[in-house]
């Protein structure tokens, strides 16, 4: 009859429900392949990206984790306590808290568990990223974003790490996702939601997030209400209550303590915007993300063409959320300006958005060639499966090494140290793997050795010595390094006592003269 619906044939339904239970089993593979492989050596020493910060995280896990307990001896008390002056949390150290826990209830500090942790999360947000590609994508062509935002081999390296931006990219996904449903039934609940999943997601690592989730949430509220006062009083009042939490932990750190000085305009430089080395710089991390470990320019560039193709063929609502995030991303790139230019890790936010541009493109070709769903799906499980082999194989070397030797450099200097609670640190990773491994704490003397390794390093060993207390002894660890600055090694051997030497590290006692005899500092 006119106006009824028309019934769905049961080959239809049948048909609709083999292609969903495929494409649920395929997705099922893609996690556990892609979780296998970053499990790869997950309990090995973190060298292999983004050292010193996450050292930086190991050192905080490891605070909270000892805290006052009367196992630690009275010289590791005394490093422990230096710890607690120098290394202060940038963003809300949810990740070192959960380690910590977690080191409680195992008994012992095991880097395994918070890096198994970031891989799940990262794991995890392939779920999510499918969940929203099936917005606007067909089955398989929402796998394909899922696999690419999986097996990226840079994503792989990176969502291993102990940081907070795997997890960051995972409340992002979840806040995407909360802003779509929201977008579909405009309810007051569902506002709700929207507004607690992107508080979260600014919350885990402050600022980061804001332009890519808000932007594509204002994008949004357009589409659904319009400009001008309809959109400010239908939404964007009461989404603005996201940022209150994030508010709230920068007037923590900056006003009730004081390690948040400086952090904002450390990663926000205006002036950058008219420099040439931001635009390179940026230039040279989304080539490193997106190409990862070959590194070219030429297929970094065909990818963001396709990308922005991508938006163009996009079904709606998904050409709405590409535009939005793709506009947060370029807005978050302007603002921060430092870390997005030299900090390969702070473009991980830009994979899932090139995932689902590069899926529009899957989907396109799949309506125009008429594939059945049920082949396509077949496709794209073998292309993923065979990458996932090719990319695992390729990475295994990086992801199995055990680092072995970078690790006894660190414990050996620390030894010759004595395990020292004043020491200068030389070293390419900030000194941060040398207090972990090393039980030593101190200050670095010096960061720039880059640009002018001689009168830079003597400046900052003269301010350094007029300290108060003074420090006891200089650890330069890093035979490249020390070849580096052999002429600065020189000097300091000249004025102070050699307590070891070895290819890859040098400990010197600053409280004896050279030729004298010293058994640490």
């Amino acid at each position: 009859m006119p106006g009824q619906p028309r019934a769905t044939s049961a080959p239809a339904m049948q048909h609709h429900r083999t292609r969903s239970t495929g494409g649920l089993i395929v997705l099922v593979v893609f996690l556990a392949v892609a979780l296998g492989i970053r499990l790869d050596g997950i309990g090995n020493p973190p060298f292999e990206n983004a050292v010193a910060r996450q050292f930086h995280a190991a050192l905080l896990a490891r605070i909270y984790y000892l805290g006052d307990s009367p196992k630690v001896n009275a010289r590791d008390r005394q490093v422990l306590e230096a710890w607690r002056a120098e290394e202060q949390p940038i963003e809300p150290p949810l990740m070192e808290l959960l380690a910590a826990g977690a080191y409680h209830v195992v008994g012992h500090e095991a880097l395994s568990i918070p890096r198994t942790l970031s891989a799940l999360w990262w794991t995890f947000g392939g779920l999510l990223l499918f969940i929203i590609a099936r917005r606007f994508q067909r089955v398989p062509a929402a796998l394909a974003a899922a696999a690419i935002y999986l097996l990226l081999p840079f994503a792989i390296v990176a969502s291993r790490s102990f940081q907070p931006d795997p997890l960051l990219v995972l409340t992002m996904l979840a806040a995407v996702l909360a802003i779509i449903r929201w977008d579909e039934s405009p309810t007051s609940l569902r506002l709700a939601t929207a507004t607690a999943a992107s508080s979260l997601a600014f919350f885990v690592k402050p600022g980061i997030a804001v332009p890519i989730v808000g932007a594509t949430f204002v994008v949004f509220s357009v589409r659904q209400f319009g400009f001008r006062r309809k959109l400010l009083s239908s939404a964007l009042a009461p989404y603005s209550l996201s940022i209150l939490p994030m508010l709230g932990w920068y007037m923590y750190g900056s006003l009730a303590h004081t390690y948040l000085h400086g952090q904002f305009s450390d990663k926000v430089s205006p002036s950058l915007l008219f420099d040439s080395s931001y635009w390179n710089g940026w230039w040279d991390q989304v080539q490193f993300v997106l190409t990862y470990p070959i590194d070219s320019p030429l297929l970094t560039a065909v990818i963001l063409v396709m990308s922005a193709l991508g938006i163009v063929v996009a079904r709606a609502p998904g050409r709405t959320l590409l535009a939005g995030l793709w506009i947060g991303y370029a807005l978050y790139g302007f603002v921060f300006t430092f870390h997005i230019s030299t900090h390969n890790y702070y473009s991980l936010p830009l994979v899932p958005i090139v995932a689902l541009s590069l899926a529009s493109l899957v989907d396109l070709v799949h309506s125009r060639i008429g594939v059945r769903d049920i082949h396509a799906l077949l496709v794209i499980a073998v292309a993923g499966l065979v990458a996932s082999t090719g990319i695992a194989w390729k990475l295994h070397p990086k992801l199995a090494d055990n680092f072995r030797s970078e690790r006894l450099v660190y414990e050996q200097s620390g030894r010759a140290a004595d395990h020292t609670a004043r020491a200068l640190y030389v070293d390419t990773h900030y000194g941060e793997p040398a207090r972990y491994y090393g039980w030593t704490a101190g200050t670095l003397l010096t960061s720039g050795w880059e640009t002018d390794p001689d009168g830079l390093a003597t400046r900052t060993l003269a301010e350094a010595l007029r300290r108060n207390p003074p420090p006891s002894c200089v650890i330069l660890i890093g035979r490249p390094l020390r070849a580096r600055l052999s002429h600065f090694e020189a000097r300091v051997a000249s004025r102070a006592a050699v307590v070891e030497k070895k290819t890859n590290y040098a400990v010197f006692d600053l409280d004896r003269k050279p030729g004298q005899r010293s058994n640490g500092c």
